[in-house]
């Protein structure tokens, strides 16, 4: 069977979208999305860790009780460290990721651990002249080099920390597995560090924050210089993610002051946090194969999603509540499955409403065009826009509304223009034209007539096909739909069933 097109003309007023600048493709999460609880229930689930190699791996810290790990993709755990009271943070290793090491804090087993066959035995680390020990939320380790890491300490919380010379308070670094240490850094911070996090395209590149202030290391930990000045007063920090393509590309999740984003090392910050359900974000997460994906894990407010990286918007991913969200991790497949830490357990999200995403950022100029490599493509001709805008083009094999009658989708396509300020650009001036690819084999599977495409969109309420309409039509020879429309929404190729009668012989 021939390889099929149809398009859709989509003619409206539309406002002036320019020249494409920018385009962006890969695997996302639906709208709609499953979040299941998959165990540690009513645990304080403080730290989530996805082994980079195997992400059937998963490690859970639990307030009070230890760290756990699942061999199964969370189906189920085995208590591999435990303990009483207290926190614990664990690290794994990149480059070898049966190494992990663990920092317990204001607990009975206080201290930093190492192990290197994936949690069955642990080792203390022991460190410094007091023998005591380690008391911050962070630990980090190189993506090059597992005897390479990072440790914050922290002082003055309870009886629980070291009370040295130095107070305890800093960064301590380690190049041989925890053996011997260095003090690297000291700041004065009143709230101590509770992120740290290496660069993954530039290992020497590092960054911590904390209570009062971010910090930069250009030499893998030995030096540090704080990239804070922006701020009139640094925010108090909670977490922090490193764009793994980009080590100048930061972002830092805040106590009631949202995200802030960085693109040139830490020289200058930007708001990004509009239209967060709550203005504390405990954690925050990259889309492993999609750059343009974030996450954000909220205090009582959920985890919220921005499917383009400047945060224009952010959205809901419900079905968590307005749980805390204290960590997220993904897994490292091209569609990753989702994992956040809540005051309620351990959460999934299986993507199980997979769509293709594609985002792509317009200027004002002589219009443009974008191609996805699903088959779906986007033209714009010039004088279009009279602002740069960000398309979202989404494509999805389910619709969000169902429909009631006999059609049934082919496929949804859902477009969106979100200008600078992330408001929706809903009314245009100039054609717009949409391509969507097809092949006879998905006709064939739904029992689809060709005589019956449509093209249907949601206007609120009803799904209102728009054919027949002038200008409108089915091209056979060609295979494509033409349909014009002056707004953006969900679109549905629609069919309908083919109608066999019965053959009647007459004797």
């Amino acid at each position: 069977m021939k390889h099929r097109w149809v398009t859709l003309f989509v003619l409206g007023a539309l406002l002036l979208i320019g020249a494409w600048t920018t385009f962006f493709m890969s695997p996302a999460f639906a709208g709609d999305n499953r979040w299941d609880p998959i165990g540690l229930y009513g645990g304080y689930v403080t730290d989530v860790a996805v082994d980079p190699r195997n992400a059937n791996i998963v490690y859970a810290g639990v307030y009070s009780t230890g760290l756990y790990k699942s061999s199964d993709g969370g189906a189920s755990w085995s208590h591999i460290f435990p303990m009483s009271g207290g926190y614990a943070t664990v690290a794994v290793a990149p480059t070898n990721s049966s190494v992990l090491y663990l920092n317990v804090w204001m607990s009975d087993r206080q201290g930093l651990y190492r192990s290197s066959n994936g949690g069955q035995d642990w080792q203390p680390i022991t460190w410094g002249e007091n023998q005591g020990s380690f008391c911050g939320q962070a630990v980090a380790v190189s993506p090059i080099d597992a005897n390479l890491l990072l440790v914050a300490s922290e002082r003055g919380m309870d009886n629980y920390c070291l009370r040295g010379a130095d107070g305890g308070n800093g960064i301590y670094r380690s190049a041989d597995g925890g053996a011997t240490w260095q003090l690297v850094g000291s700041p004065a911070w009143s709230g101590g560090i509770r992120a740290i996090q290496f660069a993954p395209s530039a290992p020497y590149i590092v960054y911590a924050a904390g209570g009062n202030g971010i910090l930069r290391s250009t030499d893998g930990g030995q030096s540090w210089t704080r990239v804070d000045t922006a701020f009139v007063t640094p925010p108090l920090v909670y977490s922090l993610a490193v764009d793994p393509h980009n080590a100048q590309i930061v972002y830092i999740g805040t106590h009631e002051s949202g995200i802030y984003k960085t693109t040139n090392g830490g020289a200058s910050w930007l708001p990004i946090g509009a239209g967060l359900g709550s203005p504390s974000v405990l954690s925050i997460l990259i889309h492993t194969s999609n750059q343009q994906v974030l996450y954000a894990g909220t205090m009582e407010g959920g985890v919220y999603r921005s499917l383009d990286s400047d945060g224009l918007s952010w959205t809901s991913m419900s079905g968590i509540g307005s749980r805390s969200v204290y960590a997220l991790a993904g897994d490292a497949q091209p569609n990753p499955n989702l994992y956040a830490g809540t005051y309620s357990g351990i959460w999934l999200d299986m993507n199980l409403d997979l769509y293709r995403q594609s985002v792509a950022k317009f200027v004002p100029a002589t219009g443009g065009s974008v191609t996805t490599d699903v088959g779906i493509s986007l033209t714009v001709p010039a004088s279009a826009l009279s602002t740069g805008v960000t398309m979202v083009i989404a494509d999805s094999a389910t619709p969000s509304q169902p429909f009631i009658d006999a059609r049934a989708p082919v496929r949804v396509v859902t477009l969106r223009a979100l200008d600078q300020t992330g408001a929706e650009v809903e009314t245009f001036n100039q054609p717009l034209t949409l391509v969507i690819e097809y092949t006879d084999a998905e006709l064939a599977e739904r029992s689809l007539s060709e005589d019956t495409l449509n093209v249907a969109w949601w206007d609120g309420a009803a799904w209102v096909n728009l054919l027949p309409c002038a200008g409108c039509g089915v091209d056979k020879a060609n295979n494509r739909v033409t349909v014009r429309i002056d707004h953006f929404s969900e679109f549905s190729l629609t069919g309908s069933a083919q109608i066999f009668l019965p053959t009647v012989t007459r004797n």
